[in-house]
């Protein structure tokens, strides 16, 4: 379990780092790199929440719902621009579903 968690978050934090660079070199956050990002993301949380996460599913799926309703609002209220949006989603469907352990909605 720690081990999809521990991916997860190096994708996070590769993103960041990729996201950071191009965004001040050239302005935009490429959709490559969403891509890959979520790519990779999708097959870590596949197995982590197949396996290990099957009681946070639901609060997971909320909370990147939730998440990407804010993003895209943002962005048609022209707040920030929709690589923002696209990188917030991303970076909600990476989180893993294991930290929401603590969230009310689970009490």
């Amino acid at each position: 379990m720690e081990l999809c968690e521990v991916f997860l978050i190096a994708i996070i934090f590769s993103l960041g780092i990729v996201v950071i660079v191009t965004d001040f070199q050239i302005g935009i956050i490429k959709n490559k790199a969403l891509l890959v990002a979520a790519s990779a993301g999708l097959i870590v949380n596949l197995i982590y929440i197949v396996f290990f996460a099957r009681d946070y599913f639901v609060i997971y799926l909320l909370n990147c719902m939730a998440v990407s309703l804010i993003a895209v609002l943002l962005y048609v209220f022209h707040f920030w621009a929709a690589g923002d949006s696209k990188l917030m989603i991303i970076l909600a469907f990476l989180i893993p579903a294991r930290y929401y352990e603590n969230s009310l909605l689970l009490i």
